[in-house]
């Protein structure tokens, strides 16, 4: 029986992409991926490199012949699918997806992968499938409970979302993307008190982010606390005065006319916490 020699070439092109040693690297898989023995492994990390450099259109290529010489590698069409996704040529990602998917019914990746497309092609209900298959696997999987709890937010379903949330808060107290999404959270089941914590948190994390000083101010105003209101929209509008004018814009047009019966400021007008 013939024992095929482990190929140095693969932990060699590996050292060099850890390295960062990016030229290098694409010098020597370009080499392999030039002649026969390229396997699919080696034509994945030549798409990656290639990715890492910029170069798109090679990238795919190379994911697209690592996909000939083995179709189940879950890496390369999951690479394959991002780069399409990137390319906003969604439908081809899907349906790559679907066929790793088919033989690799349990590739955590490619669930995520799929529910973010999915979200992002309006289909959340298929969306939110995904994520749970995801997270039945993988239940640390970071990016598909925060993402789950984004679409479960906009669904209207709060309490669902934040205890998503709460599970990425035990694992990472420090989790800013998660903070934000449970100052919404708690803000919409009325939790005004636990919604200014959890404002104060993110804040203390970056003291710049706007959405967290006019949640903050929110909630303060909610309950009653109208100069500690006052100063965090003072503090958001001083922090990105261009922006906090987009957001208040953005939340005078939704509120409709029947809110703003009576009220005879505008839109750009420092709001005031009462209202």
């Amino acid at each position: 029986m013939n024992i095929r020699a482990p190929d140095p070439t693969l932990p060699q092109a590996i050292a060099l992409l850890r390295s960062n040693r990016l030229l290098e690297a694409q010098s020597l898989l370009a080499s392999i991926c030039s002649n026969e023995v390229a396997s699919a492994e080696h034509w994945f990390l030549y798409g990656a490199v290639e990715h890492m450099l910029g170069r798109v259109d090679a990238a795919l290529t190379a994911f697209e012949h690592a996909l000939v010489l083995q179709p189940d590698h879950a890496r390369a069409a999951n690479g394959r699918a991002s780069l399409l996704a990137s390319l906003d040529r969604i439908d081809e990602a899907l349906e790559g997806l679907r066929r790793l998917l088919a033989v690799r019914p349990n590739d955590v990746d490619a669930h995520v992968n799929m529910a973010i497309l999915l979200d992002q092609s309006g289909d959340g209900r298929s969306a939110l499938e995904h994520y749970d298959t995801a997270l039945a696997l993988d239940a640390s999987h970071r990016t598909a409970r925060l993402n789950r709890s984004a679409i479960l937010l906009a669904t209207r379903q709060f309490e669902a979302a934040l205890h998503d949330i709460s599970v990425l808060l035990r694992a990472n107290p420090q989790d800013a993307a998660a903070l934000v999404n449970a100052a919404k959270a708690l803000l919409a089941l009325d939790r005004f008190a636990d919604a200014v914590d959890a404002c104060r948190s993110l804040i203390a994390i970056d003291q710049r982010h706007i959405g967290a000083r006019i949640d903050q101010g929110v909630a303060l105003s909610c309950l009653g606390r109208f100069d500690e209101a006052q100063a965090a929209f003072a503090a958001a509008r001083t922090a990105d005065s261009t922006r906090f004018a987009q957001i208040q814009r953005q939340a005078w047009n939704a509120a409709g006319q029947n809110l703003r019966q009576g009220w005879t400021h505008t839109a750009d007008d420092p709001p005031d916490p009462r209202v």
